[in-house]
């Protein structure tokens, strides 16, 4: 049991890992259906200088984050609806929140302007979410897995983490399922393959069938 919930946490990095820094502008520039899970937008005409920042930015991500995030922060100033720029951005300030007490605030102001400009993204509310999981913000952590769902339905990230919350952390088993199922579907409907989640339906339908026969 313990293995197999170390295997469902250790998703949330994989899946996120799948809306890479390095190709997020490409996907808002051409569009690129192979890049993300999300349905690719049209193609946005961003200012030079904007992207030139962004390009900048993603260079340094390993190197030099606090010039990282300094590009990501001019880069939206120069184009407040670039989505991409937000979502790297945030990814920054999820992976120096370890760190850095200020990145909490950080987050959340950035959230609120994305919600402002009006360009929350599945993958920028299932980042966001997972922040607040981590702190053992759980309600919080669904509500924003729910919106994610609003924006895009079939956003794997947010199918499997929505399952996670509700299996390991809200202890939702019915809701768990279903969950992991729409997970399951639409991995074969975008052609991809995450063996685990077999064993995970497995595992939470045995859980649910001894649940009934102890309260039964």
């Amino acid at each position: 049991m313990i293995m197999q919930q170390l295997h469902k946490l250790s998703l949330l990095l994989i899946l996120l890992t799948l809306s890479s820094c390095s190709t997020a502008l490409k996907q808002d520039i051409d569009a690129d259906k192979t890049i993300s899970q999300q349905i690719a937008k049209p193609v946005q005409n961003w200012s030079t200088e904007a992207k030139q920042s962004f390009e900048l930015a993603n260079t340094l991500i390993k190197t030099d984050t606090q010039k990282a995030i300094s590009e990501f922060q001019k880069t939206i100033v120069l184009e407040p609806k670039m989505e991409a720029a937000y979502f790297n951005l945030l990814r920054l300030y999820y992976e120096t929140n370890r760190y850095e007490t200020n990145s909490k605030e950080q987050m959340e102001l950035l959230m609120t302007k994305a919600n402002d400009q009006r360009i929350l993204s599945a993958r920028i509310l299932t980042l966001y979410a997972a922040s607040l999981r981590e702190k053992g913000k759980f309600k919080a952590a669904e509500k924003h897995y729910s919106q994610a769902l609003e924006e895009d339905a079939n956003h794997l990230a947010a199918l499997a983490n929505m399952g996670i919350l509700q299996d390991l952390y809200l202890g939702n088993l019915s809701f768990a399922l279903y969950y992991y199922q729409q997970y399951q579907e639409q991995l074969s409907v975008q052609n991809k393959d995450d063996k685990r989640v077999i064993n995970w339906l497995a595992d939470i339908k045995q859980r649910i069938k001894r649940a009934k026969k102890e309260n039964g």
